[in-house]
């Protein structure tokens, strides 16, 4: 409400020429940018021209001089003075009709255009090179370029890029044989070191790969031939049963157990790997369990 009655105020102010500065200026350019605006204005523009006092005062004068034309203080019939009222009621109601229907047609004033003047700079002319016959292309000249010397990076420096996700992925082979396979061989295996889920520490891009191990037998001797696997996560490796590495097991005797151990220096990649004993002759699976390298 308040926003529409500073409108109004300001339509006023304008129309009585009391609008300056700033104000003037944004009214002018509400005008040229906005239609509905602009006939608003025009309309009231329209209502104080005709609701001014000359014009009212000139209506009434003229409504008086009809009625001062048609009456006269002498006797007429009834029917001759119903008929003059009824002519200055009509002439009054045609005054009426005229006056409020100039006031519901608003005129439609055409939003003014501003006119830019033209741009005197020219824009610049293209000159256009003609190639001119026998004339050699100019050779660039390029400085002579100097090898940069190859840095070596350290030795014991270690890879800053994070594992790929992949090379962790479990493989679901595996996983499901974990621990120990079978029970009908009359002995348990376990793997001491690496223990379950250990982590071997990349150095120089190799593993002290270090393996001890028991297997708890009531035998006094195992006559079975056995043999350590390593194999990556790679489900296709696994189905074609290539490992990474083979490593026979020697058997030594232990307090109710016979040990076992390895130790060698590998080659591996970050990433998830598994050991598998098994027999060497029959190929038959005893045990499984895994580590990481990173």
């Amino acid at each position: 409400m308040e926003k529409e009655n500073t409108k109004y105020r300001d339509i006023e102010q304008y129309l009585s020429g009391e609008l300056e500065g700033e104000a003037l200026s944004h009214m002018e350019r509400q005008l040229a940018t906005d239609k509905d605006f602009a006939t608003e204005v025009q309309v009231n523009r329209d209502l104080e021209r005709f609701l001014s006092p000359d014009s009212e005062d000139e209506l009434e004068e003229n409504l008086k001089l009809v009625g001062r034309q048609y009456t006269d203080k002498k006797p007429y019939s009834v029917g001759t003075r119903a008929i003059q009222v009824l002519f200055v009621v009509l002439i009054v109601l045609l005054g009426k009709w005229y006056f409020y229907d100039r006031q519901e047609s608003p005129v439609e004033i055409p939003p003014t255009e501003t006119i830019l003047p033209p741009s005197t700079v020219e824009p610049a002319k293209e000159e256009a090179t003609l190639p001119i016959e026998n004339e050699k292309p100019a050779q660039e000249k390029t400085a002579p370029t100097t090898p940069r010397p190859e840095v070596e990076a350290p030795a014991d420096r270690q890879p800053t890029s994070r594992p790929i996700a992949a090379h962790f992925a479990p493989n679901p082979l595996l996983e499901d044989q974990m621990g120990n396979v079978s029970r009908s061989i009359g002995f348990e295996i376990a793997i001491t070191q690496p223990g379950p889920n250990h982590s071997f520490k990349l150095t120089q891009a190799k593993v002290n790969f270090q393996l001890e191990g028991q297997i708890k037998t009531s035998e006094e001797a195992i006559e079975t031939p056995l043999q350590l696997l390593l194999f990556n996560n790679k489900v296709e490796a696994y189905e074609a049963y290539q490992s990474i590495k083979a490593i026979p097991l020697t058997l030594g005797t232990a307090e109710e157990a016979f040990s076992f151990s390895y130790q060698e220096s590998l080659s591996l990649s970050s990433g998830l790997y598994y050991m598998l004993i098994e027999d060497m002759d029959t190929g038959e699976l005893y045990k499984v369990q895994k580590f990481r390298v990173e």
